[in-house]
């Protein structure tokens, strides 16, 4: 068994001259050029993350695909970003497929996913030859078999399996239960198998699975494996080659001091290791290993920056510290109680001046960002960093009252330039 011990050097929150500094720069200074609400994204922390999963992958001496989660964090630069660093793409929609190929990333190497694609859709990635289209439902089994005739092409597919396990997370981002709008259960899987002459235009590449997000213990994540991994052996009973096995993400992180990472370098070489045994006892050969880490990747390369606007104290109540952002920019905590670390970017947290306070964003709701946090004395014009808001709060933003979606700066190498531009109020009225 190999196990690894990691270090997280450019996870930690760094102070100097009293300024918090996140990737090597300055966030006062990152504040003062871009303005807030500010996206800061940093590509040395998404190139170190990738190689944290390349490495343990290639200790496993076995063939090996990662596929990027457009869902978490996309738009042009970062699909040239994941291009560039030799990584496949993971597209849930028409316009994730759309700003993958404005980008010019190759077609070949993006999966099309999705529980309830359109027709327009499927019509797209067809004529786009985009690689693989990952099947969620038998009638879209159906669809893109009738699709194979008009566009007279073999259409390379992998079925999504719903294994019936589940995973401990929050069960809104629970996916792989029998309760499940994901996937296709395992009999009906099976039944396919055994009568998939019937779909004369769709080639069996593989399987695909996956159980959820935010996931910390392994265990599940090998039980599902495994099911998923005996319908290699149904399939070549009929005479069938699928050479792929989608593992999909899920890796948790530790948003907060007090949760734990998910570790794939400890993660990976055992279930890889667990895989070949259960090959070799079901007579097969190991297929190809595919993730789709999206979080992972992107997550910790994320921050948030705010400036402190109203600071209220309620007598023997708490203190509400107002930023210039909130559920607009961030509607995880809304969705599903999601936890946040922040720090005053201007001023070192001491036992002296550490107070409690409740960070509420500036929208009509009760919009709570982080219900209780213990800050540097936190003042009226003070600029905060919410940490490990890479994934999901960009890709989930809204203009919810009519604001300004935040601009994304990009980080790399002591230098940080726009990867995308802030929002305008005439933006907002563009297409009224």
């Amino acid at each position: 068994m190999i196990v690894l011990t990691v270090t997280f050097s450019n996870f930690m929150e760094k102070f100097k001259n009293g300024h918090y500094i996140f990737s090597g720069q300055d966030t006062l200074e990152l504040a003062k050029r871009y303005g807030t609400p500010l996206y800061v994204m940093s590509q040395d922390i998404i190139e170190e993350q990738i190689k944290r999963l390349k490495n343990a992958l290639d200790l496993t001496e076995t063939p090996y695909k990662i596929y990027y989660a457009g869902k978490s964090f996309l738009n042009k630069g970062m699909c040239y970003l994941i291009d560039n660093l030799d990584l496949y793409l993971d597209t849930v929609s028409g316009g994730e497929m759309f700003t993958a190929l404005e980008a010019n990333f190759p077609p070949e190497k993006i999966a099309f996913h999705g529980s309830n694609k359109t027709e327009a859709e499927l019509r797209m990635a067809l004529e786009n030859s985009i690689g693989l289209i990952i099947v969620d439902s038998l009638t879209e089994l159906d669809q893109l078999n009738k699709l194979g005739d008009e566009f007279n092409k073999k259409i390379p597919v992998l079925i999504r399996v719903n294994p019936g396990v589940e995973a401990h997370t929050h069960e809104l981002i629970n996916t792989g239960t029998t309760d499940s709008k994901f996937g296709i259960s395992i009999p009906e899987v099976e039944e396919i198998l055994d009568n998939f002459k019937n779909y004369s235009n769709l080639k069996l590449a593989g399987f695909h699975c996956h159980i959820g997000s935010q996931i910390i213990e392994e265990k599940p994540f090998l039980i599902a494996a495994k099911k998923v991994l005996k319908l290699f052996k149904r399939a070549a009973e009929n005479k069938l080659t699928p050479i792929e096995l989608d593992l999909g993400g899920g890796f948790g992180i530790a948003y907060t001091k007090e949760e734990i990472n998910f570790i794939p370098e400890n993660y990976i070489p055992r279930l890889v290791s667990a895989l070949k045994v259960e090959a070799e006892k079901l007579g097969i050969d190991l297929p190809v290993l595919s993730f789709e880490p999206g979080r992972f990747i992107s997550a910790p390369a994320g921050i948030t920056l705010y400036t402190i606007g109203v600071i209220k104290e309620i007598p023997d109540t708490r203190i509400y510290l107002s930023v210039d952002g909130g559920l607009m920019d961030n509607p995880r905590p809304g969705l599903y109680n999601a936890n946040y670390d922040a720090v005053i970017c201007n001023r070192e947290i001491t036992e002296e001046n550490k107070k409690s306070v409740r960070i509420s964003g500036r929208a009509c709701e009760s919009d709570q960002l982080i219900d209780q946090i213990e800050l540097a004395d936190p003042r009226e014009g003070d600029i905060l960093a919410v940490l490990k808001t890479g994934a999901y709060n960009y890709s989930m933003a809204s203009n919810y009252n009519r604001l300004p979606r935040p601009a994304v700066v990009l980080l790399y190498n002591g230098q940080s330039d726009i990867l995308v531009e802030r929002e305008t109020y005439e933006d907002l009225t563009r297409k009224d």
